[in-house]
């Protein structure tokens, strides 16, 4: 018994400290595990926000993506504009060629007939006629020849002007690309700046506005006006649009550049939780508007004659690239509401086909002015041949009444040179005699 004891206490012993050790193990299994657990709930964080801001940026790049396609489509559809324009002044061109070449030959043609009339006119009347005549007829044909001149060189400034218009033209399309960057440049800037000041933001809107109006060539005072005063016919209140666009053949079209953009200013400068909220702020501003130009009516405006519909300015391209995306029935929405939603873009595009319509104008007012007046040349040139006709029967008649005069003063025996002659010998007292030739021309009788 004595001997079984110390081996017991010593198994005691030994099975307790195992005991001990299997609590330390489990405690320092749970340290572990806590410490895992809250390791692994920070990675998680992290990785739940590193994908909010990957889905942030995607969603930004598929925006630039957006923008950048419908510039690339806005550009081709300007390069598509400006070769039907570039073929029109070709086929002007050629035409006014044809027309030079048609008075050229009509120039040539009247010269080799003025030479043979004059040649005619000469072989026909005598030096001291035609000295007489000469001064009356350079008094007709210096007229005549002067409007020829004046009617080419007129022809002369059209070729020049349209070549002159056609490099100005190829010039802008390379620079439209170029603006459409500056103005959306300086619109992110200013917006920016503005901090949604409506006072600032809509001086800032019109200084856009101006900037298009003057890079599309229309010019002030004549193809566009700024702060009209209108009245309407029905009310009689008065109204200021901002720019009164005119158009060929008596009609007219309004810009509005009085859009509000604060909701978007608070849209770009927001946290992703509020984004939504301010957009959908920014396009019932945007809609709003629509509405209010829509009252307004600007078709029964006493003094004009404008379109049935207004264009809307929104001077910053994204701002309205937005508005479409998050309601993409807006522009539709508008367009019902005879408002069209326009960018600097865009505007650019709509002027600047309006400019070529009034320079087209021009050039078919240009092209009746010299129809008409080849109908004056043609007109006056026929009057010249009738009174050269008649001045051509005038000579025959005096040609042929002198060479009765002569024959009866010099021709046979009984001429009055033949009846002087024999008075004189008869014994007439005279102090001159007769030229040799004539007495020569008797004594052959």
């Amino acid at each position: 018994m004595m001997a079984i004891e110390p081996i017991s206490l010593l198994l005691g012993l030994l099975g307790g400290g195992l005991l001990f050790g299997i609590v330390v193990y489990v405690l320092l299994m749970r340290q572990c595990d806590e410490a895992r657990r809250q390791m692994l709930q920070s990675v998680q964080q992290r990785f739940d926000e590193l994908n909010r801001q990957y889905t942030a940026a995607q969603h930004r790049v598929a925006v630039l993506e957006d923008e950048v396609r419908d510039a690339a489509r806005q550009l081709q559809d300007a390069h598509g504009r400006v070769m039907q324009l570039q073929t029109l002044l070709d086929k002007e061109q050629e035409a006014t060629q044809e027309k030079l070449a048609l008075l050229h030959d009509a120039k040539e043609q009247m010269t080799l007939e003025f030479q043979t009339l004059s040649e005619q006119i000469t072989h026909k009347q005598s030096q001291k006629f035609m000295a007489q005549n000469s001064e009356q007829l350079h008094r007709i044909v210096t007229p005549f020849k002067e409007q020829i001149e004046q009617f080419q060189k007129q022809i002369h400034t059209t070729y020049k002007e349209e070549a002159k218009e056609r490099s100005m033209l190829q010039r802008e399309l390379y620079h439209l690309k170029e603006l459409n960057q500056t103005l959306s440049q300086e619109a992110h800037g200013l917006t920016r700046a503005l901090k949604g000041e409506s006072k600032q933001q809509g001086a800032w809107g019109e200084m856009i506005l101006q900037k298009v109006l003057e890079a599309s060539g229309l010019r002030c005072g004549h193809e566009y006006d700024r702060e009209v005063v209108l009245r309407s016919a029905t009310d009689a209140q008065q109204y200021r649009p901002d720019v009164l666009v005119h158009l060929p053949y008596g009609r007219e079209i309004i810009v509005d550049a009085k859009t509000s953009l604060r909701a978007y200013e608070h849209f770009v400068n927001t946290d992703e939780a509020q984004k939504t909220h301010y957009l959908r702020q920014h396009v019932d501003a945007l809609y709003l508007h629509v509405k209010q130009l829509s009252q307004k009516d600007y078709t029964k405006l006493e003094g004009i004659h404008t379109v049935d519909f207004v264009l809307m300015f929104v001077p910053i391209e994204s701002a309205l690239i937005a508005a479409l995306e998050h309601d993409t029935a807006l522009y539709e929405r508008a367009y019902k509401n005879n408002v069209l939603l326009v960018t600097p873009s865009t505007l650019m595009i709509a002027l600047r086909t309006i400019e070529n319509s009034w320079r087209y104008e021009r050039s078919q007012k240009n092209a009746q002015e010299i129809a008409r007046r080849a109908g004056i040349l043609y007109d006056k040139f026929v009057g010249f041949i009738q009174d050269m006709e008649k001045i051509s029967e005038q000579l025959t008649l005096v040609e042929k009444s002198y060479a009765n005069a002569y024959n009866k003063l010099h021709d046979g025996k009984g001429s009055l040179t033949s009846q002087l002659h024999k008075l004189k010998k008869m014994g007439a007292a005279t102090s001159k005699t007769l030229p040799q030739n004539i007495l020569n021309n008797m004594e052959e009788l």
